[in-house]
């Protein structure tokens, strides 16, 4: 699967025409977010099936019970299905090409079906990291 914008912002069975908090800001991030997490999938030959979250307003980040820091709110991160955590454990065996990149992604153990992976470390400084 290529990831477009259109599939970014419509994840999760959103629409364009309810999109009310984006911005310019927001498209550079999702450009810079679906043009990392492609690469990393290419270099891992790992076929995305789906992206499972991209960005989220406000409203939809509270209501699947995201983190108000979440990086999807600022589309930072993207989840993409990862049913059997190929992808998640390549780029877990890969960490120093997330630390060049600037990246970072959720613990497997955090991401049952999917890997979360954002263009932001968070402030911690851990590559792979537990949520909240």
């Amino acid at each position: 699967m290529i990831i477009t914008l259109d599939k970014y912002l419509t994840s999760n069975g959103r629409h364009n025409n309810v999109i009310t908090e984006w911005s310019g800001e927001y498209e550079k991030n999702a450009l810079k977010t679906i043009a990392l997490v492609s690469e990393f999938a290419s270099l891992a030959k790992y076929e995305i099936p789906d992206v499972t979250s991209g960005w989220r307003p406000s409203w939809l980040n509270r209501n699947v019970g995201g983190s108000t820091s979440s990086k999807h709110l600022f589309a930072q991160a993207i989840d993409v299905a990862d049913p059997d955590h190929v992808f998640n454990k390549w780029l877990c065996a890969n960490v120093s090409l997330l630390r060049s990149r600037g990246c970072a992604i959720e613990s497997p153990v955090a991401t049952p079906s999917w890997t979360h992976f954002q263009i932001i470390v968070p402030p911690s400084g851990s590559i792979i990291f537990n949520p909240r």
